[in-house]
């Protein structure tokens, strides 16, 4: 017997199996509707069913209620982020928040140099940050933090560097990193290298 005839004899019996296996299922399948007229579904089957709708339908002014509580929540809670067109701008409006902050302080406190730095995507947010060297006391310091943190947006400190004092003036070098979140649409997702 050669491949050929092999070959021809197994297509053929797989043509039988197929047909047989097709017709079974064609015979055995059910093909009447699942309706609550349908003679095979009983009625306590039927009262189950509307049931579970009646009880779906009235918790919904309940979901929608809190659906409706949600929202109020998070437009109170997207107050808090900084505006902006762009992450610049955003940005600079930090800045412009810090430098004000520093120059209400009693006495006011003097920004020596400021740096900003990368904004980062945090999930659902964006973070845009600021980094800058003051010279200033330890009590100035604390005011400053406090006060940072009372602002209508949503501030904080990163990372607070401290560097010796002066033992006569108490006047310290202080490198502080303060970061305030944005809209995520304000900072472009990095798009992932794909591995081949």
């Amino acid at each position: 017997m050669t491949d050929q005839q092999r070959n021809k004899r197994a297509l053929i019996a797989l043509a039988v199996v197929v047909a047989i296996g097709l017709t079974s299922l064609l015979l055995t399948r059910d093909w009447g509707s699942k309706t609550a007229s349908s003679p095979r579904q009983t009625i306590p089957v039927a009262e189950h069913s509307l049931e579970k709708l009646r009880r779906a339908a009235a918790s919904l002014p309940a979901k929608e209620q809190n659906w409706k509580l949600v929202s109020t929540r998070l437009a109170a809670g997207e107050k808090l982020l900084i505006a902006g067109a762009d992450k610049e701008l955003a940005q600079e409006k930090l800045l412009e928040n810090i430098r004000n902050l520093a120059k209400n302080q009693r006495p006011p406190l003097a920004i020596r140099s400021q740096e900003l730095l990368p904004a980062k995507r945090r999930g659902d947010y964006g973070e845009v940050a600021i980094a800058f060297h003051l010279e200033c006391r330890i009590e100035q310091l604390v005011n400053f933090v406090s006060d940072l943190t009372s602002q209508p947006e949503a501030l904080a400190t990163e990372q607070i560097q401290v560097h010796g004092s002066s033992a006569e003036t108490k006047i310290m070098q202080v490198r502080l990193v303060v970061a305030g979140l944005v809209p995520a649409r304000l900072i472009p997702q990095k798009k992932e290298v794909a591995d081949f």
